[in-house]
């Protein structure tokens, strides 16, 4: 189905993930001189109250949201960002964080 450009809301590549951020690496810098840190959005998920289905997902983040990520680690977060493929697999480029906090999102 073709919609017209005013009528979308969210760009093809748009990602929005609800998650807990693990596994934040140390700060690193770009040649350019960009903060730059990776870590994981990890999603769980109780199947049939027997087992619970776990999806991890990695995300690099650059900038303001690179500097922040390590006092977002062990949290629930929603996050905004967009699909980028590296040269190994696909990630996810953070463009927004927000905590979750009881189901209420609030902005950092």
């Amino acid at each position: 189905m073709h919609l017209k450009k005013q009528q979308r809301n969210l760009p093809v590549n748009q990602v929005l993930l609800s998650g807990i951020v693990r596994h934040v690496s140390a700060l690193r810098y770009t040649p350019a001189g960009l903060p730059a840190v990776e870590y994981s959005i990890e999603c769980r998920e109780e199947v049939e109250n027997k087992r619970i289905l776990v999806l991890t997902i990695p995300v690099l983040a650059y900038g303001k949201w690179a500097t922040l990520a390590k006092s977002f680690e062990n949290r629930s977060v929603l996050l905004e960002g967009r699909l980028v493929k590296s040269q190994t697999s696909v990630l996810v480029e953070c463009c927004t964080m927000k905590e979750v906090d009881n189901g209420i999102c609030s902005n950092v």
